[in-house]
């Protein structure tokens, strides 16, 4: 008799997904095998248990992994596999004001209005602060009129890994 092999991780075949950093813990069980073979991305690839309920710890995960489990007895062979998807860690956020279309310092003609434009990455919300105040949108465009003397505008941002102004 062919024999069967189920291959799980974290108690769910063919694909799970876990966060950044963390483990997954394979388990399989088998019918009719007599030995087992490891292939893929297996901390030690090789013989294996026939039977492992206790399970396999894959250790802290930074990327996607995809593991092998073939199984051989009297009828032939056959394999089961799993992916394990990881989830990316969030990425640093950024944030970038411009004023009138310039970066950092910029100077205008008396008279002149000024229209600030913003964009951020990888934040969930944004305060003003300086000559201009209030909770803003993540990304946007506002007249903040026409100013005298130095003006300081300042935005700062924040999101899962931290804050960042400009």
């Amino acid at each position: 008799m062919l024999p069967t092999v189920d291959l799980k991780a974290n108690g769910f075949g063919g694909s799970v997904t876990v966060p950044y950093s963390q483990s997954a813990m394979l388990t399989w069980i088998t019918k009719d095998a007599t030995s087992c073979t490891a292939s893929g991305d297996w901390l030690e690839n090789g013989v294996k248990p026939i039977q492992n309920l206790a399970g396999e710890d894959t250790f802290n995960l930074s990327s996607s992994k995809k593991y092998t489990l073939t199984c051989s007895g009297i009828g032939g062979a056959t394999s089961d596999t799993v992916t394990v998807n990881v989830v990316p860690p969030p990425s640093l956020p950024s944030v970038s004001l411009l004023a009138n279309g310039a970066d950092n310092q910029t100077t205008i003609n008396p008279g002149e209005e000024v229209i600030l434009t913003w964009s951020s990455a990888n934040v969930t919300s944004c305060d003003a602060s300086g000559n201009w105040k209030d909770p803003k949108n993540t990304s946007g465009s506002e007249s903040v009129g026409f100013p005298t003397g130095l003006t300081l505008y300042t935005l700062d941002c924040t999101g899962p890994k931290g804050n960042a102004s400009d």
